[in-house]
């Protein structure tokens, strides 16, 4: 790839900072929105069902979450790489291998599939953890979240903020030494 080869490993570093934002981000909701369907997983629970197939049902719904996103990504892909390759087509090297093939597509499945368990995995086990006696006799759908779940809340925000302004930083220092690239008279 050429001199292009440093700032595409730049933006690849960057784009997965922002993809593990959002991951985390998922995640936190994905914990909140259980803390509100207490209720149900202690209805769930008394009727029999046990804790690691509440855990599936939620995975599911969180790998279908994944695959969702991964699907509108692919969208975003295609329609994005068909307007870089028309606004810049001489900045780029070997242009006509750049596109979105059956490769991209098994990687997208697989990335999603892998975030969607990896993020979806520590709500589901929050959540499949019910109090039973606690949840039934409330009489409200929702309940107050425990110490345990806001200490998991709590660190997926501050990974959320952690991961942001890294992200910020480097987009910063990448408009700055394109600032100044731009500025430099190349002699000819």
């Amino acid at each position: 790839v050429g001199d292009t080869r440093k700032p595409l490993l730049v933006l690849l570093a960057l784009v997965g900072f922002v993809f593990v934002i959002g991951c985390v981000n998922a995640a936190n909701l994905l914990l909140a929105r259980s803390n509100a369907r207490q209720r149900e997983f202690a209805v769930r629970l008394a009727l029999g069902a046990g804790r690691g197939r509440l855990m599936g049902q939620l995975l599911t719904e969180s790998v279908v979450l994944a695959l969702a996103g991964g699907a509108v990504g692919l969208l975003f892909a295609e329609v994005g790489v068909s307007a870089i390759l028309r606004a810049w087509p001489a900045v780029l090297p070997r242009t006509h291998q750049i596109g979105v093939d059956a490769a991209t597509l098994v990687y997208a499945l697989l990335i999603s599939l892998i975030a969607g368990i990896a993020f979806g995995l520590a709500p589901a086990w929050r959540s499949s953890a019910v109090a039973l006696d606690t949840s039934l006799r409330e009489g409200s759908s929702t309940t107050t979240a425990g110490p345990g779940r806001r200490r998991l809340q709590r660190g997926l925000v501050a990974a959320e903020i952690a991961l942001a302004l890294v992200v910020l930083t480097g987009a910063g220092l990448l408009v700055r030494s394109f600032v100044r690239l731009e500025s430099v008279d190349p002699g000819y």
